[in-house]
Parts: structure tokens; C-alpha cells; sequence
């Protein structure tokens, strides 16, 4: 019986102990060695769940699957593609129940989509259409992830409702930085990007998984709640990242209108101290 219990959890038991076992060697690593460098580590705006450490951690695992796909010449767009099709599965997965299964398709795409971004700077073959194509490719995967959660909460129409904010939430962050990007602007931050919706989402499908093989508790229930907070953390990264981008955007359209007002003065206070003379 109990074992039939742990089927769908000994996977996360043994990754969970070996993940916390390479924390603690990755600690201690430090200690002898120091930080190992990760320039684009210091760029990032780190959150309460992306912490300095814990992003470094992760990075520091996968750069030997980096140099070994950067090495092969692994197209990043084929990485991309790959992660997309994980999360298309993961979201068929949720929408069928099979809320373990969706969770390791997902937990994998969302490492992939570490590796293309880091495989094409390593291997020199970052471009614009690559970026492009990324971001696209992020946001129908997690539309397709979020769109199977919504089916599988399909009984409920306040469940249902908590899909459509997670997924309204999750994309207005995106909107709002691409649009700032269109307009010269870096928004970024905020408490809810696209690394912590994607752990916070794959927690509560394991939870569902567990919940629904020992029916200790309901798993639609910790599933919609998980997703009424992404919805609503993911609203207030957006808001916030919009007020950035009006801040800016004022104090830009202000320094121009002092460049474009200050010759007009002075050639007016010449004219007027002419007349005077005159």
C-alpha cells in the first residue's frame, strides 16, 4: 500500500535529495573556491525565490550540459522547439490527469529554456530572430501548460477563473516589457517573472499528484490556489513594471522638452533685450 502510495513521488524524493545533497557540495565549493562567475547572473533582478545562490546553483549544474550541446552545435533554436513541445505535452498531461507526468514535462522544459538562451551565447550564434522566436515559443508554452490546468479544473467555474487570471497575469508581464523594449526601455523585475511562475506551477501539480494518489486532500483545489496566486502576483510584477516604464518615459519626454524650449528662451531674451536697446 505504500508503496503504490510513493509511485508517483519517488522520482521527486530521489532528484530532491540529490538536488539538496549538490546545495550543500555547491556551498561548500564556495567556501574553497569562491563564487563562480556568471555575468549574466549579475544583471538579473533576483526575488525572494530567485535568490544569488540558488540561481548559481542552478546555472553551475547545467554549464556541463551547456558546453556539451554547445559543442555538438546544438541549434538553440532546436532546444527552444524541444522545450516547446515538452510543454505542450505537459499541458496535455494536466488537462488528462496526469498531473505527475505534467510536472516532469514541464520541470524539463523550463531547464531547457535556460540551455537555448545560454548554448547560443556560448556557441556565438545569438541572434535576433533566435530572441524572437524564444520569446514567442515561452509564451505559448506556458499558454499550453496554463490552458490544460484550465480544462482540468473545467468542474468549477471559479477554478476555471483562476486559469484565465494566471494566464492574463503571466502574459500582461511579458506584454508589458516588450512594449517597454519597443519603446528603448529595460522592464524588468518583479515578483513573479517567468522562472518562479514555472516552479511555483510545477510545486502544485506534484502537490495535485500526491493529493489526488493518496486522496489525503483535494488536488484542484491546490492547484486553483496556486494559480490565483501566480494570477495575482504576476498582475502586480505587470502593474509594476508599467509604472517603471511611465516614470520613464515621462522623465524622458521632460528632458526633451528642456533641450527643445532652452535655445528657444535665450534667443527670446536676446530679441527682448534688443528691442530695448532699440
Amino acid at each position: 500500500m505504500i508503496l503504490r502510495l510513493l509511485v508517483p513521488i519517488w522520482p521527486a524524493i530521489v532528484l530532491g535529495v540529490f538536488f539538496f545533497l549538490g546545495m550543500a557540495w555547491f556551498a561548500v565549493r564556495i567556501r574553497r573556491r569562491g563564487v563562480p562567475e556568471f555575468p549574466d547572473v549579475d544583471h538579473r533582478v533576483m526575488t525572494a525565490m530567485a535568490t544569488p545562490f540558488l540561481t548559481r546553483y542552478i546555472l553551475w549544474i547545467l554549464t556541463p550540459i551547456e558546453v556539451r550541446l554547445a559543442a555538438w552545435r546544438i541549434a538553440p533554436s532546436a532546444i527552444t522547439m524541444v522545450a516547446l513541445v515538452f510543454s505542450g505535452a505537459s499541458g496535455i498531461a494536466v488537462a488528462n490527469r496526469r498531473l505527475a507526468a505534467a510536472t516532469w514535462l514541464y520541470v524539463f522544459a523550463g531547464l531547457l529554456d535556460i540551455l537555448d538562451g545560454r548554448v547560443a551565447r556560448r556557441s556565438g550564434r545569438t541572434s535576433p530572430a533566435g530572441a524572437l522566436i524564444d520569446s514567442v515559443a515561452d509564451r505559448w508554452g506556458e499558454y499550453f501548460v496554463l490552458a490544460g490546468a484550465a480544462y482540468f479544473l473545467r468542474d468549477s467555474l471559479l477554478y476555471v477563473g483562476t486559469a484565465l487570471f494566471a494566464i492574463a497575469g503571466s502574459q500582461m508581464v511579458s506584454y508589458v516589457r516588450a512594449r517597454g523594449e519597443a519603446l528603448g526601455l529595460s522592464l524588468t523585475g518583479g515578483t513573479m517573472q517567468r522562472a518562479e511562475r514555472i516552479v511555483l506551477v510545477s510545486f502544485a501539480l506534484l502537490a495535485g499528484a500526491i493529493g489526488a494518489q493518496t486522496r489525503s486532500f483535494d488536488p484542484h483545489t491546490v492547484l486553483a490556489g496556486t494559480l490565483f496566486v501566480v494570477g495575482l502576483s504576476s498582475t502586480w510584477t505587470s502593474l509594476h513594471r508599467l509604472r517603471q516604464g511611465v516614470v520613464a518615459l515621462n522623465l524622458r519626454s521632460r528632458e526633451v522638452h528642456t533641450l527643445v524650449t532652452k535655445p528657444k528662451t535665450r534667443r527670446a531674451r536676446a530679441a527682448a533685450e534688443s528691442t530695448r536697446q532699440a
